[in-house]
């Protein structure tokens, strides 16, 4: 994975050097990552009087924006994985390449062929249901999935990496369909996903049990949606970390937990560095960006002290539609809070993002993958596969050449 702040296609500046150790009373600033804009501070939640007309919400609070999906198995997902997580800032700015619909509306035009003559590249099935899915149409793709199952039923012995495919992307549709609305969607999404474990259990490198974490809880906040303030998908699963300073961060005012207990569960134990490789690989590689993801990410970039990743996260947990939206900004305002008086008592020189920074580098993104797109679906009018790593990265300079990176202002 890149550095920490390794940003190729962002070019966003920072401070690595200045590392001041503030000597407030109630302020601890220490961080493996964060740049300058790093303070922690003890102290509790006030109550928030809209939180509970908040979390009255019908079930379109479970749309596709709440959280993303588990990760899909095509011919993309190992390259990419290869690639690397994209860098800190990259992942919660979003300036990061996904296909355009043309991508995969190509792989509808094609593959359908190809099967016919290849009814056992098991393969092909993976890769024409995720382009249904990407595009939208999860009926089809679990079409195409249970046409592979029944491939695979014809073998004596079905290869066990065409069998786990074959149950986690079941299982991923299943949980699109129930944002949707499908009736027990979940449920059904469990059943699949844990028979993909039982198969394969690191697969995505181990990120495979998080994910039907992640599932658990938000059957769990359907029933009762105080959950989504009550604690993240991980605090709930009980996922104590390892390396974490829990009796010290669950009194921070920049944590989005309001419980302060963990519940302790077996075979929750977890480092860090596991924990986030999670929540960001389903991110990057789970066909959706998710508000649940964005906020559990920016509470372990709390927990591990890097606050400037959080405030960004937290706000792109906002942007997306996040039901514990009040909480997520008393978390952002307790940070902003933190930066200044550092700046005021210790002249920390701390350099604060306004809304109006985070709504710039926001656009800028857009405008990035939109430009991405356009010089993808160029690529695919002219025969070139974008799929190839020497178009891919022909494909990322024409869009960084078009729309520059933003420098974040300095105060």
């Amino acid at each position: 994975m890149p550095g920490p702040f390794h940003a190729p296609q962002i070019g966003i500046k920072h401070e690595f050097h200045r590392r001041e150790r503030l000597a407030l009373p109630a302020i601890v600033a220490t961080s493996a990552l964060d740049g300058p804009w790093k303070v922690r501070h003890d102290a509790n939640f006030s109550r928030d009087p809209t939180l509970a007309r908040t979390m009255q919400r019908s079930t379109a609070v479970f749309a596709v924006t709440l959280f993303a999906l588990p990760c899909l198995w095509d011919k993309d997902t190992l390259a990419d994985e290869l690639r690397g997580l994209p860098g800190h800032f990259e992942l919660v700015s979003g300036r990061w390449f996904r296909h355009s619909d043309a991508y995969y509306r190509k792989r509808i035009d094609t593959i359908p062929a190809l099967l016919e003559k290849q009814p056992n590249a098991f393969e092909l099935y993976d890769d024409l249901a995720v382009a249904y899915e990407f595009l939208g149409n999860d009926g089809e793709a679990v079409r195409v999935m249970r046409d592979k199952g029944a491939a695979l039923a014809k073998l004596d012995e079905a290869p066990k990496d065409a069998r786990y495919r074959y149950h986690a992307n079941l299982g991923t549709f299943y949980v699109h369909g129930a944002l949707r609305g499908k009736l027990d969607g979940f449920e059904r999404a469990l059943s699949e996903l844990e028979k993909a474990l039982v198969i394969n259990p690191d697969a995505h490198f181990g990120r495979e049990r998080f994910q039907v974490d992640l599932i658990r809880y938000a059957m769990a906040a359907r029933e009762n949606p105080g959950l989504w303030s009550e604690h993240d998908f991980l605090t709930w699963s009980g996922y104590a970390l390892k390396d974490a300073e829990w009796s010290r961060v669950l009194s921070y005012p920049s944590f989005t937990v309001k419980a302060r207990v963990i519940p302790k569960r077996e075979g929750k134990q977890a480092t860090w560095q596991e924990a986030y490789t999670a929540v960001a690989g389903m991110l990057r590689f789970g066909g959706l960006e998710g508000a649940e993801l964005y906020r559990a990410l920016g509470d372990l970039y709390v927990v591990h002290g890097d606050l400037h990743l959080a405030w960004w996260a937290f706000h792109r947990a906002e942007e997306a539609g996040h039901p514990a939206k009040a909480r997520l900004r008393k978390a952002r305002a307790s940070i902003e809070f933190h930066w200044k008086q550092a700046n005021k008592e210790v002249r920390a020189g701390v350099p604060i993002p306004t809304d109006a920074d985070y709504r710039a580098v926001r656009d800028n993104a857009k405008r990035w993958r939109a430009a991405f797109v356009a010089a993808e679906e160029t690529a695919l009018d002219e025969g070139l596969d974008p799929s190839d790593q020497d178009v891919l990265s022909g494909l990322l300079d024409r869009a960084n050449r078009d729309v520059p990176a933003l420098e974040v202002p300095r105060r």
